[in-house]
């Protein structure tokens, strides 16, 4: 199956981090893999005082059950020095969201696929663009790109493009 995967730092080595995250994911996923650039924005709903996070996201193939891969991927934070106990938006080394598979669907607590608040978050949405602008979310009726356009007209935050490369 296909997944897409959101990367997000903004404590310590941003960039290193990221790039840490890439390489773990590469050792188990399978071709082709996909990778965005890397875009600098504002924190959203974390604490006054939050640094900027490094976004970017992934998509990969995976043949395994997807409860697996949110433990490699929850792995894979720890490594990169956050807390597996961490409070809700709160600045980290590294995050790892599951985004997408293929057409899954999920509601449980532990794993909710696709991630509920994806469509609604430019930081996730347009390094999406990079490499899936026509892909359709399901129970969404819009394209990654159309609601990335939306979002960018009503000006839900502001994004500066760093474009880097992982």
């Amino acid at each position: 199956m296909r997944v897409g995967i959101a990367l997000g730092s903004n404590l310590g080595d941003r960039i290193a981090h990221l790039r840490a995250a890439v390489t773990a994911i590469r050792a188990f996923a399978e071709a082709p893999i996909l990778v965005s650039r890397v875009y600098e924005t504002a924190p959203v709903n974390c604490p006054p005082g939050s640094p900027s996070f490094l976004n970017a996201a992934m998509e990969i193939g995976y043949l395994g059950e997807l409860p697996d891969l949110l433990e490699r991927l929850r792995s894979i934070e720890q490594a990169n020095e956050r807390p597996p106990d961490h409070g809700q938006n709160t600045p980290r080394t590294v995050d790892l969201d599951i985004l997408y598979a293929d057409d899954f669907i999920s509601n449980e607590p532990r794993l909710t696929v696709p991630h509920p608040r994806l469509m609604d978050r430019l930081f996730v949405l347009l390094p999406l663009c990079d490499f899936a602008p026509d892909r359709r979310i399901p129970r969404c009726a819009e394209t990654v790109s159309e609601r990335a356009r939306k979002l960018q007209q009503d000006n839900v935050n502001t994004y500066n493009i760093a474009y880097l490369t992982l």
